[in-house]
């Protein structure tokens, strides 16, 4: 049977069973031994001393520091194959509520979407802020963003549960290819994509020697940061032309995606917002919660146990989330999308009266 202590953990005791009977002998049930006896109770302890930072052999020794038992008192349920599977019970139920959580209770003016590793594991995560500005875990897949087939599956996910962006959204991508295919593929011109700035540094700077590093990096920022975004174009494809004849490689990666690193520029969002949705920081952020509850793990078997811990750990950091900004910063979002949809449309219009 299943105890709760004062400070909420349980564990299994070996009891003698309380018997309940009525007049005529006949066996009462009792709701109390039933839920005592219920193992999701001892998954949820499990769980949240998992989280907690206690490793799953030592759940045993934690359970009798806090609740010291007398020696003629038998316990189980909290050894470390116990808590392991008490772990995956509770991770597993997890995520198939997630799976199934809807997203059409609310509109999201902005959707990231970013890979992340665990070993030889790649998992790919979505986030969506809302017309409030806060932030919300949509979901987590196996496989990375650089494949099509998978980021496409994700986004068929994402519209299964009600994910609707008919009105448009802004969609900050990690710069994977398959993911921006994916998104061309399933949102079409209702996306409005930007690429993550901190990512895209990151790949031209390493096509760089060291000493070099520093000036590209400022006037990125520089160009990043230019109140004009066509000013800030024609910084960049300067900076494209005086990397080219030393640095090639860094010169063709700053060229591809160069205009939609300067997505938010265009669009004229508020200068908080726009620094907010410039890069996939804040799904990464999000996974480094993911860190402190997963770097415990020695070996990943299975792209499906990285998903069960992260899912776990970003909903975990989730209940934390602050608003990315007010209500007021995303109404100019929602503004901004929507002219930038009827723009698009206006021009398909045109062109095929032309």
């Amino acid at each position: 049977m299943a105890v709760r202590g004062a400070g909420g953990e349980v564990r299994g005791l070996a009891v003698r069973r309380p018997r309940l009977v009525d007049a005529a002998g006949k066996e009462l049930p009792l709701e109390c031994y039933a839920e005592l006896q219920n193992p999701e109770t001892l998954n949820s302890t499990a769980l949240r001393k998992v989280i907690v930072g206690v490793a799953q052999r030592g759940v045993n020794g934690d359970l009798e520091q806090d609740q010291p038992l007398p020696e003629e008192q038998r316990a189980y349920g909290a050894s470390k194959s116990s808590v392991s599977r008490r772990w995956i019970a509770a991770t597993e139920g997890t995520l198939a509520a997630q799976a199934e959580r809807r997203l059409d209770d609310r509109r999201y003016l902005a959707i990231l979407l970013d890979g992340k590793g665990f070993a030889d594991h790649l998992l790919l995560a979505a986030m969506g802020i809302d017309e409030q500005g806060r932030k919300h875990v949509l979901g987590v897949w196996e496989g990375g963003s650089e494949n099509a087939e998978v980021c496409g599956a994700a986004l068929e996910d994402l519209g299964r549960r009600g994910l609707d962006v008919s009105g448009g959204v802004l969609v900050v991508l990690d710069g994977g290819k398959g993911l921006a295919a994916a998104v061309r593929t399933h949102w079409g011109d209702v996306a409005i994509v930007a690429r993550c700035r901190v990512h895209k540094t990151r790949n031209v700077i390493k096509h760089l020697p060291k000493g070099e590093q520093r000036w590209v990096r400022a006037a990125l920022w520089q160009a990043w940061h230019e109140a004009d975004p066509g000013q800030a174009e024609r910084d960049l494809r300067q900076l494209v032309a005086e990397l080219e004849p030393k640095w090639p490689a860094a010169a063709a990666s700053l060229r591809e995606g160069l205009a939609e690193t300067l997505t938010c520029q265009a669009l004229g969002l508020p200068l908080e917002l726009a620094q907010a949705l410039g890069s996939t920081n804040l799904i990464e952020n999000a996974f480094a919660t993911t860190e402190s509850i997963c770097h415990r793990v020695c070996r990943w078997r299975s792209g499906s146990q990285a998903r069960r811990w992260a899912t776990m750990a970003l909903l975990k950091a989730e209940r934390g989330f602050a608003p990315v900004t007010s209500p007021a910063a995303m109404a100019a979002l929602a503004a901004a999308v929507a002219h930038c949809v009827a723009e698009r449309a206006q021009a398909q219009e045109l062109a095929a009266a032309d």
